[in-house]
């Protein structure tokens, strides 16, 4: 049985996230600094909420910053993750400060595990990546919605 193409583009999908860990960095910091509104922001040193607002024990051990977007329709996951460097190139000193300070920044694709989906990053995107200094992170979620 031969797939229906408009349906198998309706079941892609996948989810572009930028996570950066720290020591010891303010995330409000981050957000000023790249003009994007986090999902996940947690400082180093304050006290441990989990999702649904409980209060947990101890303190965070390092300082987290996350975005994410959810892109459905497309194929082409490593095109998006091109776009998102492209935003990010401006903010060359930011990220090599990070970095340079015990810091970590990552680009995350998280990908469905019920459907066939890949893409190539080319070579000059490779390049751009590591001179933003900027790790790249391909997750399968077998359960994904």
């Amino acid at each position: 049985m031969v797939e229906d193409v408009n349906s198998t583009d309706q079941r892609l999908r996948f989810v572009l996230r930028l996570l950066i860990k720290h020591p010891t960095i303010d995330p409000d910091w981050i957000s000023d600094q790249l003009r994007m509104v986090p999902h996940l922001s947690q400082r180093a040193g304050s006290e441990r909420i989990a999702p649904n607002g409980e209060r947990l024990p101890g303190v965070y051990r390092d300082s987290r910053w996350g975005w994410s977007r959810r892109v459905e329709g497309k194929r082409e996951f490593f095109d998006e993750v091109a776009k998102l460097v492209n935003e990010l190139t401006p903010h060359r000193e930011v990220l090599s400060k990070i970095a340079d300070d015990g810091g970590c920044t990552e680009i995350i694709v998280h990908l469905p595990g019920d459907i066939n989906i890949g893409w190539s990053l080319r070579w000059i995107n490779l390049k751009q990546l590591g001179e933003l200094k900027i790790d790249l992170g391909v997750e399968v979620f077998p359960d994904m919605k």
